[in-house]
Order: structure tokens, then sequence, then C-alpha cells
């Protein structure tokens, strides 16, 4: 359940006022989110997602990823149209906090288990005309889940995180290493980077009939390298719920993001480590999640070993 900011009809009618989508006949909350609060929303015009965003989201990222929605879309993509205000702005205020309105897109996501190869293809093929895309986008956002990020909360957890898991400890102190060793060179070399999604979950691309129908979620986007992109793209589709690397998920998933984009020599050479570094800032949420979890929170947190799992992985393979 993920409905945070509880709304009642004469506040979705007061913001109503401000768009040209008809009158408001019902709506009900959306239970499937973690992050923000969503609502169904049915007007005499049709169905549109009305999302209040959270804490996490600032006012000031909102130029981004709304932009960069819209961006996608004029660009053919399928991400789910921001519906404009009547004076052209792309947000409004409920309950003082932001709030955004969309079209409905037709579809559902998809449970980790039941995802099958034909859809890792559509979705390589989607990342990377994404990819292709995103050096157009002028709107630029640093990665607020970037490297330093992921320090600060292991500082906070590392303490523990050996009671959550046995020897986890000493597998992640070791990855930081490996992995800010690498990340400091990154700038000399020609890895190509640009506006990217950041947050491709099975639950956050729409299927309908088998065919992808939409891409939801975009408030983890960021200008971020495109092979970090794909390998935390990887990470997500390619394992099931056990945590177990589906090699038929992960085939399709690579030729259909080559069937749109090449990798370069360089984006090659540092794939393993950015699929541990993917799996790692993961892990880190995940991990200080668990361990700060309100008994009576309405989030339950994820499995704290799946991509632990995926790390040592990653780290046999490479």
């Amino acid at each position: 359940m993920a409905v945070f900011t509880t709304l009642d009809s004469q506040d979705i009618e007061d913001l109503l006022k401000d768009y040209d989508l008809g009158t408001l006949e019902r709506f009900e909350g959306i239970l499937s989110g973690v992050e923000n609060t969503n609502y169904h929303i049915f007007t005499t015009k049709g169905r549109y997602v009305l999302t209040v965003h959270e804490g996490k989201v600032l006012e000031s990222d909102l130029p981004f990823f709304l932009g960069y929605i819209q961006f996608l879309r004029e660009g053919g993509l399928p991400t789910c149209e921001v519906i404009p205000k009547n004076n052209g702005e792309l947000y409004g205020l409920i309950k003082n906090k932001t709030a955004a309105i969309s079209a409905f897109l037709d579809g559902e996501g998809t449970e980790v288990d039941a995802v099958q190869p034909a859809q890792c293809r559509q979705v390589g093929e989607i990342l990377a005309k994404m990819h292709n895309m995103g050096g157009g986008f002028e709107v630029q956002r640093d990665n607020k889940m970037g490297l330093n990020v992921w320090r600060r909360l292991w500082a906070q957890t590392a303490a523990q995180a050996d009671d959550v898991v046995p020897n986890q400890r000493a597998l992640i102190d070791g990855e930081f290493e490996a992995i800010a060793a690498l990340w400091q060179g990154l700038p000399e070399r020609n890895i190509p980077k640009g506006a990217v999604h950041c947050d491709m979950f099975a639950d956050n691309v729409f299927f309908k009939d088998g065919a992808l129908s939409g891409i939801i979620d975009f408030y983890y986007a960021c200008d971020e390298y495109y092979i970090y992109d794909l390998a935390l793209t990887v990470n997500a589709w390619c394992f099931d719920g056990d945590a177990r690397f589906i090699a038929a998920r992960y085939d399709a998933l690579m030729k259909g993001y080559a069937t749109q984009r090449s990798l370069s020599a360089d984006e090659r050479a540092v794939f393993n480590i950015m699929l541990r570094a993917s799996a790692l800032r993961i892990q880190m949420t995940r991990l200080y999640d668990y361990l700060n979890h309100p008994g009576d929170d309405v989030v339950v947190p994820h499995d704290p070993t799946a991509f632990l799992k995926r790390i040592a992985y990653w780290k046999e393979q490479s």
C-alpha cells in the first residue's frame, strides 16, 4: 500500500479547476507504489493518474522529470503523457504538495517470476532508444543516488550489516574499493552519458497483450552513463524472485538493445563493474530501508539479500 496523502473529492476538484479535463466523477487510490501517492481519477473527459509528490521529490527537480517524460513521448516512445494546466505548467499544488496529472497508460507491470524473454527483448530495444535520445535532452540533473550517497548509507548500516546477512560487510567493503577505483577514471574514458531512466524495474514497464505499452515512474531519472543504466536494467529483469540469474532473459535483453545501439569498447570494458555497481546501489537503499523500517509503515521492505546475491554473482563472472 502506498497512499501517503489522503485526498477527498473536494481536494481533487479544486486541483481540476486549473485543467481542461472535465468534471470529476470518481477516484481511487493506487496501492502499488512505494515513493509517491497515486490516484486514478475518472472525469467526464476520461481516465487519468494523479501523482502527489512526497518528500523525496523536490520541486526543483520537476522540470527535469516531467520534461524528460514529454521529451521521450514527443520522440515516439510510450511514456505517460503529462497533462499541462491551462496556463501551460506541468504541475500544480494539492495539500501544499506538488502534484502532476498524466494520461492513463493501458497495460500492467510484470511480477519478477513471470518475466518472459520476449518482454526482456522489448525492454532492451526501448532502453537503447531512450539512450539514443538521451543526449538531446537539454535539461540536466545530477544523479542524486550516486556513489557518494551509497557510501553515506553504508556508513549508517555497516555495523549492522552482518546481523542481516552473515559476511555481508566484507563483500560490500571490497566492492566499494573496486567500484571507487574504477569510477575515478571514468571521466578519462570515452563512455557516453546523458538523460536516463535509472529505475527500469518490471513494475515500471507496462505490457498489454504481450507488447510493451508504457514506461512510468521517472523520479530517479538523471544524467548518467548509459552503460550504468543498462546494467541496472539487467539486474532488474534478468534474475528471478530467488535472485537466480536467467540466461535466456539476459540474452534477449542484450540482443534487443543491440538492435538499436552498439556498445563501445570502453562500455564493454566496464560493463561487469557497472553490473556490480548498480546492484550495490540498490542493495544500499534496501539495506537501509530494512534496518530503518517502522513497524507500522504501510510499505513492506524489500528482501535484503536479493541484490547482495547479484553482486556476488557478477563478481564471480568478472
